[in-house]
Formats: structure tokens, C-alpha cells, sequence
């Protein structure tokens, strides 16, 4: 089902490239498509297909001064998650990363874990610790979420790391 619904949202994409709300619904499709096909290993140069034509329309949404919160995180969270090394890129993430937490100023505790891992996954380990605190901060104090204990592992990691500041 979600291959034809891939199929009709890139024809209605094709008919108007400029409806956003088509390249939203397109994009959601593949990475739900990618996601129910990574569990299956013979299935993986199809998901990387997905994950490259995901990749491919986020880019132009994302490099439009109007892009919208949804297109840059998915794409932040694409480049720093997917599965194909020669296709993560926490150095092209970072810049969009920290336009999504300019964007939501500094109050959304998933958006600042992006850039957490963004920063991380450039060398910048103290910023990255810095900025998981911000986004632990935001957080209610007596919360045991998923995403409190996301956001600790993440604090974990990167302090278990050799501290630099540098970028690769």
C-alpha cells in the first residue's frame, strides 16, 4: 500500500512540483516505506533506493529560505540516522540542525538532541554535551519518558567520548 501511495503522491508531484504538501506526503511515504523494509536485510538496496530519493527531494525544500520545520528535520534526522554510511552526513545536517532550533528558539527538547548529535557526529563533543543538557533541561524533572531516556543515553555516549571541539 505504501508503494502506491508513493506512486500517486509523485504523480500529483509531478502535475503541480510546487504543492508542498504533496513533497510532505511523499517524503512521510518513503520513510515509512524504508522503515517497514530496513526489519527485512534482503531488502536493504530498496530501502537505500527510498532513503536516497528521500534525501533527494528534502534537499531543495531545505535549501529554501521558507522551508518549513517538518522538511528540515526530517532531513536533519534522515542524515544523521540513516543506516548507509556513505549517505550520513552530520556535517551537512549540522547547518539545518541549527536552523531548526533558531526556528523552534531553543524550546523543543527533540529539535536541540538533533543538533546534540549533529554536533557530536562532528567532533564538536563538548557542545554537543552542552546543548543535550538544554534539551534534558526542558524536560519535566520527575519525567522517566522515552524521550528523557533517549536524550540520557545520548548525554552518556557523548561524554564517554574524547572531549574536542573540533569539526571533521
Amino acid at each position: 500500500r505504501y508503494r502506491a501511495v508513493a506512486r500517486m503522491t509523485d504523480s500529483l508531484m509531478q502535475a503541480d512540483p510546487e504543492n508542498r504538501q504533496y513533497q510532505k506526503d511523499y517524503i512521510a511515504t518513503l520513510s515509512r516505506l524504508a522503515d517497514l523494509l530496513a526489519a527485512q536485510p534482503a531488502r536493504s538496496a530498496e530501502v537505500r533506493a527510498l532513503t536516497e530519493k528521500a534525501l533527494q527531494t528534502l534537499q531543495p525544500l531545505v535549501a529554501r529560505p521558507d522551508a518549513g520545520d517538518y522538511e528540515i528535520q526530517q532531513y536533519v534526522w534522515l542524515m544523521l540516522t540513516t543506516p548507509f554510511d556513505d549517505l550520513r552526513s552530520p556535517a551537512k545536517a549540522l547547518p539545518f540542525a541549527e536552523k531548526a532550533v533558531r526556528k523552534t528558539v531553543e524550546r523543543d527538547p527533540r529539535v536541540l538532541d538533533m543538533l546534540a548529535l549533529a554536533q557530536f557526529g562532528v567532533g564538536k563533543t563538548e557542545q554537543a554535551i552542552e546543548t543535550e543538557l538544554k534539551a534534558l533541561a526542558l524536560l519535566p524533572k520527575d519525567s522517566d519518558s522515552a524521550l528523557r531516556r533517549e536524550l540520557e543515553a545520548n548525554l552518556r555516549k557523548f561524554r564517554a567520548s574524547p572531549p574536542t571541539t573540533k569539526g571533521r
